[in-house]
């Protein structure tokens, strides 16, 4: 009876071990035979940097997204605002939806299911390859992937993981990750740094302009591509290369960049290769339909078998029809498309901007409501205000909006707006003296005057325009600017006006010893605080022994310094779309004067010897 039963015992063990060994065999088999995704995000890729016309002629990337890639010409984001506009491709829904609307404080909760959280419960590896700008952990897109490898050694002479860099990390990441399919998101930075310098194939120098980050972004997915084919995942990726907004022109002039809901700056690239069998060339067209980033989202979700659910009439739609024929017979021709921006919100400037797309009318939400006509007027510059047949028109953009829960957009002062157009070239480029002549004019009807004089003071100091320093000192009750004019003009005047000085770190630094007494001041004024200012007077009036630890000690303060006006510079010319807070870095340090005094010679080629690897070697010249 024991036998017996030992013996059933046996068999049941070998048929439980015999089922279980099926089950893994078939689910490895599923597995291997799930398609992978592969979704590249690009900053400030416009519509039309891919022009698919001369197809015979086309080299590298541009050959293979014209010839294996479905394009969306009519595709746009929900947000200039590329943390917006990227959260809507991992949710699936509109900012106003999933709260994500800047790129500051906002991010994704933990309520939002995104479809990295999703692929990973489909038991697919994911990661998320961010180089920098304005995509960090902090964003919550963390959630759902394994993998979320951010830019953690941003430094001013390299603020930023470029393409090739992130294309090398993926790859990386994915040979170790053979044994299971993939979910990979990379976020690509690289042209919103036109002054940073990048090279050819060969080695040589581009340009530095946007046209040569745009270049390197091409030559980088060219790369991807090419390891993609020669390895044995290219057919069996879905593959999404996407611009998150367009670009600005320089003659939009009321528009500043992160605001412009035009569409230049919300029309973007947009190319889908969906898993095919190998051929000899791929299958290929153009789809002309108007989509959105939102829409992309959806598509995700319907790639990996959930449908997304919305009661508002702004919502996204599967794109995966488009994939298998060029038309969707379910896409309305005027389906409502949201555009928004909370950059003025965020900087505490107004409120949400925000436009409706019907077809080819672009609705901006203002009072009084406007439209421009996409198709006829393609530089969208001539508005066209309600007209009497057209009232149900703007009474459905009123209706939708409103039920979105935005209001009219309560608008910019256009003088603020030239400040902030005006300052991206001037920190791009530089000072010349037309810039000079703008900013006077400007600084007289903008509201922060004081924030254009410190910027022309400051460039007047490096350029060694001593009569315009004085000059600004004298228009903007600056003693301080004034100082070191009459300074370098050996002016008896300059020891009058250390008595009316409120810049109480540059006083301190023109006392000889820390024990004689800074002039009064109002009741409610501080001593300086400044570690920087107490270093360099230890340096130049400390005891004798102590010189060489107080200059090392200023040396490194006046490095990090430097080093985070760098980064505020970069942010400005990217639009001010980084979360770096103030721009508080962009005015004349007490240090920087001090040094710039002629006495002071001495010290300031110690500084400029010691930082000349710095991009801002310039800012301490004789």
């Amino acid at each position: 009876m024991k036998t017996r039963e030992l013996k059933t015992k046996g068999w049941f063990l070998f048929s439980l071990k015999a089922i279980l060994a099926i089950s893994l065999f078939v689910g490895c088999e599923f597995r291997n035979t799930q398609k992978n995704m592969l979704v590249v995000t690009v900053e400030n890729l416009a519509n039309g940097v891919v022009r698919c016309v001369d197809q015979e002629n086309l080299l590298g990337m541009e050959k293979i997204l014209c010839e294996e890639f479905v394009r969306f010409s009519h595709a746009y984001t929900p947000s200039p605002l590329s943390q917006p506009a990227l959260a809507s491709i991992l949710s699936g829904y509109y900012p106003f939806q999933n709260n994500v609307w800047n790129n500051g404080g906002s991010f994704l909760t933990e309520k939002t299911w995104t479809v990295s959280e999703l692929a990973h419960e489909r038991d697919y590896a994911t990661s998320f390859f961010s180089g920098g700008g304005a995509i960090w952990r902090k964003s919550g897109f963390a959630q759902g992937f394994e993998t979320f490898d951010e830019y953690d050694s941003v430094s001013s002479e390299k603020p930023y993981r470029n393409i090739e860099e992130l294309v090398s990390q993926f790859l990386r990441w994915q040979n170790n990750n053979t044994d299971r399919s993939f979910f990979s998101v990379l976020y690509v930075p690289d042209i919103q740094f036109p002054s940073i310098q990048t090279y050819d194939e060969l080695g040589l120098e581009r340009a530095q302009n946007r046209n040569a980050q745009l270049l390197e972004v091409k030559q980088g997915l060219g790369k991807l591509f090419q390891e993609m084919k020669s390895s044995d995942f290219w057919n069996d990726t879905f593959i999404v290369v996407v611009g998150l907004n367009g670009i600005t022109p320089i003659d939009r002039n009321s528009e500043f960049a992160p605001l412009n809901l035009h569409s230049e700056n919300t029309q973007v690239s947009f190319f889908i290769k969906p898993p095919r069998k190998q051929r000899d060339r791929g299958l290929t067209w153009t789809v002309d339909t108007n989509v959105n980033l939102v829409d992309l989202g959806v598509t995700l979700f319907s790639f990996f078998g959930q449908e997304l659910q919305s009661k508002s009439v702004l919502k996204g739609k599967s794109l995966l029809n488009f994939l298998n024929s060029k038309k969707d017979e379910d896409f309305a021709s005027e389906r409502p498309l949201l555009i928004e921006s909370g950059w003025g919100q965020w900087q505490e400037l107004s409120n949400t901007r925000s436009a409706l797309l019907l077809g080819k009318k672009l609705f901006f939400f203002q009072d009084p409501l406007f439209y421009f006509n996409t198709l006829i007027d393609q530089k969208e510059s001539i508005a066209i205000e309600a007209k009497e047949e057209e009232e149900a028109d703007f009474k459905y953009v009123a209706e939708t909006l409103n039920s979105a829960g935005f209001d009219y957009w309560s608008g910019i002062s256009y003088f603020d707006i030239r400040k902030f157009k005006l300052g991206e070239v001037l920190w791009r480029d530089g000072m010349d003296d037309y810039l000079y002549s703008e900013f006077r004019i400007l600084s007289s009807r903008a509201n922060s005057a004081q924030e254009i004089g410190e910027w022309l003071a400051y460039h007047s100091l490096i350029q060694n325009r001593w009569d315009r320093l004085e000059s600004l000192g004298k228009a903007y009750g600056r003693p301080d600017w004034q100082y070191v004019a009459y300074a370098q003009k050996k002016s008896k005047k300059k020891k009058y006006l250390i008595s009316s000085m409120k810049n109480l770190c540059f006083v301190e630094l023109l006392n000889k010893e820390r024990k004689e007494k800074i002039p009064k001041r109002d009741s409610g004024e501080k001593d300086c605080q400044s570690q920087m200012v107490s270093a360099l007077f230890q340096w130049k009036h400390g005891p004798r022994e102590r010189k060489n630890y107080w200059r090392e000690t200023f040396i490194q303060y006046y490095r990090q310094f430097i080093s985070e006006r760098r980064m505020t510079v970069l942010n400005f010319v990217a639009g001010l779309s980084w979360d770096t807070g103030k721009q508080d870095q962009l005015f004349l340090n007490a240090a920087e004067l001090y040094l710039a005094l002629p006495e002071n010679s001495f010290y300031r080629d110690i500084v400029r010897r010691r930082l000349s690897h710095s991009p801002f070697q310039e800012k301490i010249r004789n």
